[in-house]
């Protein structure tokens, strides 16, 4: 018997959902989100009901980042919010951040989400760090990170 594809989407949502703790423990909730399949950008925000969504992009002009802000986002997120019983804000006005600019490239966005993720928990400034600067070094300390975990894996399975 085959699944369709909606039925499949609701399945894992309504797993996710049971699965997560009570969102109360955290301090910041952080959505990883990719646009058009060539861009990474986050929101985050407070899981205190109506607390303010923040966007974070990293990649071209002020006025690219503002257009790449859209509502539907917000209003995908709450609608995962509402089956929580739980509602936040996005405001076009409130919600951007000026983030800082990586290099024109399409390498450092995904890096970059992930450093903000690492400044959320370690809560550290997250606007004022050379991103242009830092994104080969964010990129490479990653991957290294990342080969680490799987070369350690592979070594437990084989002596395992």
């Amino acid at each position: 018997m085959q699944i369709h594809t909606a039925q499949r989407v609701a399945n894992l949502t309504k797993s996710f959902l049971d699965e997560l703790p009570y969102l109360d423990s955290f301090e910041w909730i952080m959505w990883k989100i990719n646009i058009g399949n060539w861009h990474w950008v986050a929101v985050y925000h407070s899981p205190a009901p109506g607390s303010i969504m923040y966007y974070w992009d990293s990649l071209g002009s002020f006025d690219s980042r503002k257009e790449r802000m859209r509502k539907e986002i917000g209003e995908r997120i709450n609608k995962v919010a509402g089956k929580l019983s739980q509602s936040w804000l996005w405001d076009e006005q409130l919600s951007f951040v000026l983030a800082p600019s990586q290099l024109t490239n399409s390498n450092d966005c995904g890096p970059a989400v992930n450093e903000l993720g690492r400044r959320l928990m370690w809560n550290e400034n997250l606007v004022d760090f050379d991103l242009a600067g830092a994104g080969k070094l964010l990129r490479a300390g990653q991957a290294s990170e990342i080969l680490g975990l799987i070369v350690k894996e592979g070594r437990a399975e084989l002596n395992g």
